[in-house]
């Protein structure tokens, strides 16, 4: 009969029933219930679950962010442990390079010495050889002198010396 009544009601009153006042109880009363079920429901099933993955999520960050800069601090050991092998590496080169550069100093002042050494022999065998050449070159311009001398007594005198 009661819904009989809110029909006819309903039929009969203008507008939107929902504001009608005289449902207002009802409306609250099934607010209360559903809102009670709902917080419930939220409270007890949903928002645990939804904060178990909010957790895990942050903390698989954390992790990540943790993994990230222990990686990070892997790779800046990694160079620096580069860049000291480099400086090594290259003090060695530079090491060398002065060793070899001395090496091939030594081996040249060597060369030149036993060049220079060479080259006075030559040059002493050559002033001995010029000395000799000019020793028998005076000898024999002697000779032709006295050849030549006693050729022009001889012609002089008209007879042989």
């Amino acid at each position: 009969m009661a819904a009989v009544f809110y029909a006819a009601e309903a039929a009969a009153a203008p507008g939107l029933p929902q504001l009608d006042a005289s449902y207002f109880p009802s409306q609250i009363f099934w607010l209360a219930v559903f809102f009670t079920l709902l917080y419930f429901l939220l409270s007890q099933a949903l928002l645990p679950k939804l904060s178990g993955v909010i957790e895990t999520r942050a903390n698989k960050i954390k992790s990540d962010v943790d993994a990230a800069a222990a990686a990070n601090a892997d790779a800046q050991a990694a160079i620096a442990a580069y860049e000291k092998a480099l400086a090594t590496a290259k003090a060695e080169a530079r090491k060398l390079a002065d060793q070899v550069r001395a090496e091939a100093a030594a081996e040249r002042a060597k060369a030149t010495a036993e060049a220079d050494a060479k080259l006075a022999q030559r040059l002493d065998a050559a002033e001995q050889r010029l000395a000799a050449q000019r020793a028998e070159g005076l000898k024999a311009a002697k000779e032709a002198a006295e050849d030549v001398g006693a050729a022009i007594a001889a012609k002089l005198a008209g007879r042989a010396a």
